[in-house]
């Protein structure tokens, strides 16, 4: 699987990734909500929560990386 994983895992992805922190988004989102505050520009947070991630799976792709 480690030769698939840099072609279908985001840059974003921060957990479950070798080399990555699972804290690295919430301290690039506190980064980036300070730096836009310290600016004065205007700024807006949306979050977002895929709910039932696993229903998207491509679990033929997945059970082919696996074998």
């Amino acid at each position: 699987m480690k030769r698939f994983m840099d072609s279908i895992i985001s840059p974003n992805q921060s957990t479950f990734v070798h080399g990555r922190q699972i804290l690295d988004a919430n301290l690039f989102a506190n980064e980036l909500i300070e730096s836009r505050t310290k600016s004065g520009k205007p700024r807006i947070l949306l979050r977002l929560d895929i709910e039932k991630a696993f229903d998207h799976v491509n679990w033929e792709f997945l059970y082919f990386c696996l074998h």
